[in-house]
């Protein structure tokens, strides 16, 4: 047998399908959040700068105030130290904080200069123009404040020098910050269309595998409803869906099989009543005239001429007397009964009789028996049983004229209450499907003298007390007839 296609079930194609979709708008989602997370450093940093150019330019001014009150010493005396000290003091908290946001070289050797610078400046202050305005030396305090002033002009040009770095810095972070921007749109939006796409992919392929077959399935049993029995459901894994498309297909097929019995009981029930009508019209006419021909038969001599047709006449007139026999047989219903039987010891019984009921040139089959121990017992007639298992063991013999191996066994069955099961297996020559449609119908046979009534007789039998019989045959490989018959739950209680 090929092997089936193994699909994951419904419930994990959805839940793989809503993964791989939470998986893309995470991705995306990731992706965001690491360049919002970049946009945001290089924001943080264009503050920071931001920081560095506003201590700068505090410095500048402290710087200018320093100068302002170098000159104020000078003009209007010492009244003017306090302030300028305060200046100093300012332009080194602002120094500090501009040194917290240098990064490179330049940067740091134009701090390093406003340093230098700002330390000769409060030099040439305390120790040059302090004394000389106490003193009134005019002339060394306006050359000392010249050289101030050029001390002055030197910090302004490396605070430009640091600003116009902090400024560079801040438009290249702004560039990076605005590529960031950019790319989180543009990439932001290229994951969500792609998780958007993804997700209606797989969204449609997984409910294209599950409404197709649903659709499929509706399909087919409306076309059961109409009465095609032919149909069948495609099974192509072991997925909730394809189970449910084996359990269609069982259910058609025991609908088929439940049709099939139906039209076969109707047929049997019309044929029962015109067989009844017949046997009891010909059954007496039928006695007469074997009565008078086999009382011939007696008077005559055995080299008397017509000995051999009166032979004949009896010959034929007991095989017409069988088919009336099994007329009456199959148009009898089959009345319930207190009476129970062991089915494992009828079995036996009529198994004991095998080479009674081979006929001649064919050769007896090998016994191959298999008894449940406890036997499970049958609420029907004896008489019943025995001419059920007999018909059935005759009609597998009769399919192997060459001999074989006829196999017979019962067994118990409580899946849906207690059963009892034959099952007789032969190796003949087994059935096509046209024969095994039509073995149960009256009259039909492949037999050349047979009547066609033994397999309807047992088919009417196992109907008549609530059973039912399976068919398993290939041409060439043989016939298994399954024979199952409710049972009593106690066997002790029923044979008792």
């Amino acid at each position: 047998m090929p092997d089936v296609p193994t699909r994951r079930s419904v419930g994990a194609r959805l839940l793989g399908g809503f993964t791989i979709s939470s998986v893309a708008f995470v991705a995306a989602c990731v992706v965001c959040h690491l360049h919002l997370r970049r946009h945001g450093e290089d924001l943080v940093k264009i503050r920071r700068l931001g920081d560095g150019v506003r201590a700068s330019l505090q410095m500048a001014s402290a710087a200018r105030d320093m100068y302002m009150h170098q000159a104020h010493v000078i003009i209007e005396g010492l009244s003017h130290v306090e302030h300028y000290e305060e200046a100093m003091e300012d332009l080194e908290r602002w120094r500090e904080v501009a040194a917290a946001h240098v990064a490179t070289d330049d940067e740091r050797e134009a701090l390093a200069g406003m340093k230098a610078s700002v330390s000769e400046l409060d030099q040439i202050f305390t120790s040059g123009i302090i004394p000389a305005a106490r003193e009134g030396r005019t002339d060394d305090t306006r050359r000392l404040h010249e050289e101030a002033d050029r001390v002055v002009q030197a910090i302004v040009g490396d605070n430009d020098r640091l600003i116009e770095s902090f400024r560079l810095r801040i438009g290249d972070a702004q560039t990076n910050a605005a590529r960031q921007t950019a790319a989180v749109f543009a990439r932001s939006a290229a994951l969500l269309v792609a998780a958007v796409l993804l997700s209606g992919a797989i969204a449609f392929l997984t409910a294209r595998s599950v409404t197709r077959p649903v659709a499929r399935l509706v399909e087919l049993t409306d076309a059961v409803a109409a009465g095609d029995l032919d149909r069948r459901a495609e099974v192509t894994g072991h997925d909730e869906l394809s189970r449910l498309s084996e359990r269609f297909n069982r259910m058609v097929g025991e609908l088929a099989k439940n049709q099939r019995d139906l039209i076969q009981a109707e047929k049997l029930a019309s044929l029962g009543r015109l067989a009844a009508g017949v046997a009891h019209e010909i059954n007496n006419p039928l006695g007469i005239i074997l009565g008078y021909a086999k009382t011939m038969l007696a008077e005559r001599r055995e080299d008397a001429s017509d000995r051999d047709d009166l032979q004949s006449i009896v010959e034929e007139a007991e095989q017409c007397h069988k088919i009336v026999l099994d007329l009456v047989a199959f148009a009898r219903p089959v009345a319930r009964t207190d009476e129970v039987c062991s089915l494992a010891e009828v079995v036996e019984e009529e198994a004991g009789r095998i080479e009674g009921l081979v006929r001649p040139p064919a050769d007896p089959p090998a016994l191959e028996l298999d008894l449940a121990d406890p036997s499970p017992a049958v609420p029907m007639e004896r008489r019943l049983l025995k001419q059920l298992i007999a018909n059935l063991i005759r009609n597998a013999i009769d399919a192997m004229p060459d001999g074989g191996r006829l196999g017979i066994s019962v067994r118990s069955d409580h899946a849906d209450g207690p059963r009892a099961v034959l099952s007789i297996r032969d190796t003949g020559c087994g059935m096509n499907d046209e024969q095994r449609d039509r073995i149960f119908e009256p009259f039909f046979t492949t037999k050349p003298r047979g009547t066609g009534l033994g397999l309807a007789i047992c088919w009417g039998i196992v109907e008549g007390v609530g059973g039912r019989v399976d068919v398993e045959t290939a041409p060439g490989e043989g016939t298994t007839i399954t024979v199952t018959l409710p049972a009593s739950s106690s066997r002790e209680e029923e044979i008792g």
